[in-house]
């Protein structure tokens, strides 16, 4: 099940929180002239935690400490002010010599050593009462380039000579979400890690990442990925919004968000396919716009358009393959793009309009194999100032309030055939020659 749901629930409490962590530096065996090791790296020496205060006043930070695969107590009159930043070092001195920083700024040294792999980091008040939390994670769904530079450098094409006790860190993104989200943790830049600084992006909200996923064949379910079977993907999305709430259920993609606007899926193709007997589904349950702008394959089977929510759907590119389209919601639904679907266009319920397809002669309703059904009367196709000049064959059945063929906009001309196969009207704007 792909769900954008609140996964991570444990969320920052006060002002101070976790900032950047800088687990897993590149350090690199170095020796002097007569072959003696440079500095010994048993314990990763150049390792830190950071601190920042998001509130709007200074915080006192005495008989603070850390815990978890660390240990540190502030000392007396230890304050960090509003907006600013403290450093905690393994070895502060090291610290402040790579990074040019004053040595009575760097905190520490600190008891114990980060892991290489996964830790936690806690952040007591002087009551021992907890103030922030993570547990990281050098692996999926963390971001692994902040493992020293993510990969030996035969796979990442760098030298991680010119890293030398740097590398990449865990910056945080935004200081409202919760600490324990993946989404909410970045690779610091190539340039390297910001002790005493702000990080290198910061959010309101992160940007959502895959915190699970698996891939069956959409036959049989079956684990076991032979050629030419259509593959169902299911994803676990972390606790970020930015999706719109969507989820895959049932073989259904579902948008459930009241933030109109939010919600944008996008990246490589999304391709449909029947789970058995169920049809493949994207279903509008909300009151928010969403524009899915991945490329869309049908692979056999007809898309259903349903839900009961008040936003719309845009589907911004193409959409292929051997399948057609039947809209039973009665939210707008936009489609644009060249697409060369071959099945039918069936709109039984609510408003299709069309959007450019961007290239002249071109058609958002596939290609002219299928035709488009405008099915009882609460049913329309509003041309939206886009002229259909593909011989689109036209099916109407229905007088819906504005005519079930319609245009809102400027003057748009449908050139295919219509056939009336019912009561039917056709509204204003619209020229059929």
């Amino acid at each position: 099940m792909l769900a954008a749901t609140a996964l991570l629930a444990a969320t920052a409490t006060g002002q101070v929180v976790i900032s950047e962590i800088h687990y897993h530096p590149v350090e690199e065996p170095a020796f002097n002239a007569d072959g003696t090791p440079f500095l010994s790296l048993t314990n990763d020496v150049h390792e830190f935690i950071e601190l920042q205060n998001a509130g709007a006043a200074s915080v006192d930070l005495s008989g603070w400490s850390l815990a978890g695969g660390v240990s540190f107590t502030f000392p007396a009159n230890t304050t960090i002010a509003a907006g600013a930043f403290r450093v905690i070092a393994k070895d502060p001195a090291r610290l402040a010599a790579v990074y040019s920083l004053a040595v009575s700024n760097v905190l520490g040294p600190y008891s114990g050593h980060l892991g290489n792999d996964s830790d936690t980091i806690r952040v007591l008040n002087s009551a021992g009462n907890p103030i922030d939390a993570v547990t990281y994670d050098s692996d999926f769904p963390w971001p692994n380039a902040a493992d020293a530079l993510g990969a030996s450098d035969r796979f990442t094409g760098l030298n991680s000579s010119n890293y030398q006790y740097k590398g990449r860190s865990l910056q945080r993104v935004s200081v409202t979400w919760p600490s324990g989200d993946p989404a909410n943790w970045l690779a610091s830049p190539l340039t390297g890690p910001t002790p005493g600084a702000a990080q290198g992006a910061t959010r309101t909200i992160p940007k959502p990442v895959v915190v699970a996923y698996s891939a069956v064949q959409a036959t049989d379910g079956s684990t076991v990925i032979r050629s030419n079977v259509a593959v169902a993907v299911n994803c676990t999305y972390s606790a970020t919004n930015n999706l719109g709430n969507p989820s895959f259920t049932n073989n259904a993609l579902v948008f459930n968000s009241s933030s109109s606007g939010l919600g944008t899926l996008a990246g490589s193709n999304l391709v449909f396919a029947a789970n058995g007997a169920t049809a493949p589904v994207i279903e509008q349950d909300g009151s928010g716009a969403f524009t899915i702008n991945n490329k869309v394959f049908l692979s056999g089977s007809d898309l259903v358009f349903q839900g009961t929510g008040t936003g719309t759907v845009t589907i911004a590119a193409a959409i292929s393959g051997a399948g057609g389209l039947t809209k039973i919601g009665g939210y707008g639904l936009t489609l644009a793009g060249a697409s060369t679907y071959t099945g039918n266009t069936n709109i039984n319920y609510g408003t299709l309009y069309l959007g450019s397809a961007g290239t002249p002669g071109a058609s958002p309703l596939g290609d002219t194999t299928g035709g488009t059904y405008v099915n009882g009367n609460n049913a329309a196709l509003d041309l939206n100032g886009q002229s259909i000049y593909t011989n689109e064959p036209l099916y109407l059945n229905g007088y819906s309030g504005n005519g079930a063929l319609t245009n809102a906009s400027t003057a748009a001309t449908w050139t295919g055939p219509i056939t009336l196969q019912g009561d039917s009207s056709i509204g204003g704007n619209v020229e059929v020659p």
